[in-house]
């Protein structure tokens, strides 16, 4: 079989999945009002998608459905629609580094005090020291008091064992 342009499957970017929720965006045809709407009269027809949101303008389509995504996205290939691909990209060599310090810094922390501080406590408490400082100075302006408590107060929350940040998550 000849390969041309005509028999290419757009790519669909999955950008989020939930159960019975499914949004996929296609780059390649933003803007192109005739695809997606072939898009959605096609995916009508499969049982178990319930509902069908569309977007040219960006290039999305959400799917209601109570089936499996899996079917979704062997149904849109047999189709001839578009092919799913992950949305998840790789870390820059940026992020990684920056993310490995952190996690430097986390374990100096967590060693200094025998494991119980970690760096999520310590910029809870920073936060909150701002916070303090803001206000007994009576300076509302500069970095707001209500948000460096808001921030403090939630990273105290997410330090916590399970709650998501400095517990190896």
């Amino acid at each position: 079989m000849e390969i041309t342009m005509a028999n290419v499957q757009p790519v669909a970017i999955l950008r989020h999945q939930s159960p019975g929720r499914l949004r996929l965006q296609v780059p390649s045809q933003k803007g192109n009002g005739l695809f997606f709407q072939s898009v959605m009269g096609s995916l009508s027809n499969l049982s178990g998608v319930e509902r069908i949101e569309i977007n040219p303008v960006t290039g999305s389509i959400l799917l209601i459905h109570s089936t499996d995504a899996e079917k979704i996205a062997q149904y849109a290939r047999e189709n001839g629609l578009f092919e799913i691909r992950s949305g998840r990209t790789h870390a820059s060599s940026f992020h990684q580094a920056a993310v490995k310090a952190f996690h430097t810094l986390d374990g100096q922390a967590r060693g200094l005090t025998g494991g119980g501080i970690n760096l999520g406590a310590l910029a809870s408490i920073a936060l909150i020291g701002a916070g303090t400082y803001q206000i007994l100075r009576g300076n509302f302006a500069a970095i707001p008091w209500y948000t460096a408590f808001w921030y403090g107060l939630n990273l105290i929350l997410k330090s916590r064992p399970g709650g998501g940040t400095g517990d190896g998550e």
